[in-house]
C-alpha cells in the first residue's frame, strides 16, 4: 500500500463538514510520521475552533456559506468562490497534495475545482443520505465519492463516477460499550454545537407531561443563550439536571446515557450508533433538502431509533411517549441497541483511506 504523504481537505461551515475529515486526518498522522495534511476551510469561526480543538492547522479560505435565494447573493457567492479558487490554486502550486478530499459545503467548491484544474485527483466524502448541493455540483470533478449512509435512490442513480459505501469516519474515542443500569437513569439532550431552541422547548414540554421523574438525571446541551432559563425550568419540574452551553466530552456522556435526544446529523448518528445508545431523533425541519429526515429514516427503518416531527402540534407529547417507553423498558432499549449494530461502521476511516491509497497508487 502506497503511503499518503500529503492530503488536502476542502470544506467547512459546520461540524458535519469537518469532523469526519478530522478523524481521517488524525488516523493518517498517527500511522505515518511522514504524512501531512492541509485543511482549506470557510472563514467561519466554528471551523477554526473545531480544528483548534483537534490540534490541526487551518488555512481559512474566504468562502462563507450564505443564502443564494436572490440574484445579488448568488453573485456575491460566485465572486467569493472565484477569489478562493485563486487562493487554493496558489496554495496547491506551492505545495502540491497527492489527493484532495472535498468534505462538503460551499467552502469545498473552490479547493475541489482548483485541484481538478491542476490535475490533482479528487475524492468526495458525502456522509448524508441526501447529498448536499456542493457535492452534487462537484461530482463531475471527482474520481470517486465515498458515502456514509445509504443514499436516497434518486440521487444515487444520477451520480457520476465510482461510488463506495464506507460509513461515516468518526473519532476513535467512540467505541461500543454495553448498556449499564445505574442508580439514576440518565437522559442526554444534544441540540447541536450551537444549541437548538426547538429541541430545548420540546424537551421541557415533554418532561412536563404529568409523569413524575424522581430518579432521572438530565444533561442538556442548550447553547449559549438559554442555559439559565432552562436550568430554572428543570428545577420547577423537580428534575435533576445539568444544563450546559455545550458538551465537551460527547463520547463519555453518550456512553453513560440511557437515552439520547438528538438532531439527526450524520456524524451524531454515527457516533451514537458506534456507542450504541437508544435515541429519540428530532430532525431539523429546515435542513437543506430535508436531509436530516432522510438520515433519521435510515435508523428508524431498522428499529435503531425513533423519530418525531418537530413541526406537528403534538410533538412534545410524542416525545414524552417515546421517553417513557424507553426509560421504562430495558428490553426495548436493548433491542434498539442491537439494531444499531447494523449501522455501526468501525472500519469507516480505514475503508476511506484505502480508497485514497488506491487512487494515489494508480
Amino acid at each position: 500500500m502506497t503511503d499518503l504523504q500529503h492530503v488536502a481537505f476542502c470544506g467547512g461551515g459546520s461540524g458535519g463538514h469537518l469532523t469526519p475529515s478530522i478523524a481521517v486526518a488524525q488516523t493518517l498522522l498517527e500511522r505515518s510520521d511522514a504524512a501531512d495534511v492541509t485543511f482549506l476551510t470557510s472563514s467561519r469561526s466554528i471551523d477554526a475552533r473545531i480544528l483548534a480543538d483537534a490540534r490541526l492547522p487551518a488555512n481559512r479560505v474566504a468562502v462563507v456559506q450564505q443564502p443564494i435565494s436572490s440574484s445579488r447573493s448568488k453573485l456575491s457567492l460566485l465572486q467569493s468562490i472565484v477569489r478562493s479558487f485563486f487562493i487554493c490554486r496558489r496554495l496547491f502550486r506551492k505545495r502540491r497534495p497527492e489527493i484532495v478530499v472535498g468534505t462538503g459545503g460551499f467552502a469545498s467548491i473552490a479547493g475541489v475545482i482548483a485541484a481538478w484544474w491542476l490535475k490533482i485527483p479528487v475524492v468526495l466524502l458525502e456522509i448524508n443520505a441526501v447529498p448536499g448541493r456542493a457535492n452534487r455540483l462537484l461530482n463531475r470533478f471527482a474520481r470517486s465519492t465515498c458515502f456514509g449512509l445509504d443514499v436516497v435512490e434518486q440521487h444515487l442513480k444520477a451520480w457520476r463516477g465510482d461510488v463506495h459505501k464506507v460509513g461515516v469516519p468518526i473519532r476513535t474515542v467512540f467505541s461500543s460499550k454495553p448498556l449499564t443500569a445505574g442508580p439514576q437513569q440518565c437522559v442526554l439532550v444534544l441540540g447541536g454545537s450551537q444549541g437548538a431552541a426547538n429541541v430545548n422547548r420540546l424537551c421541557l414540554n415533554a418532561f412536563a407531561f404529568g409523569k413524575v421523574w424522581p430518579d432521572l438525571h438530565v444533561l442538556h446541551q442548550a447553547g449559549e443563550t438559554e442555559v439559565d432559563d432552562i436550568q430554572r425550568r428543570y428545577r420547577d419540574l423537580n428534575i435533576t439536571a445539568d444544563v450546559v452551553p455545550f458538551v465537551s466530552d460527547v463520547a463519555a456522556e453518550i456512553a453513560i446515557a440511557d437515552v439520547v435526544i438528538s438532531r439527526a446529523g450524520a456524524v451524531t448518528l454515527a457516533e451514537i450508533s458506534a456507542v450504541r445508545r437508544p435515541v429519540v431523533l428530532i430532525p431539523l425541519s429546515t435542513a437543506a433538502d430535508d436531509h436530516q429526515r432522510a438520515n433519521a429514516a435510515s435508523l428508524v427503518g431498522i428499529g435503531a431509533a425513533v423519530s418525531i416531527d418537530e413541526t406537528v402540534g403534538d410533538a412534545a407529547s410524542r416525545l414524552n411517549e417515546h421517553l417513557t417507553c424507553l426509560l421504562d423498558s430495558f428490553d426495548t432499549r436493548t433491542q434498539m441497541q442491537d439494531a444499531q449494530q447494523q449501522l455501526a461502521a468501525p472500519n469507516a476511516t480505514d475503508q476511506f483511506l484505502e480508497v485514497l491509497h488506491q487512487i494515489v497508487s494508480q
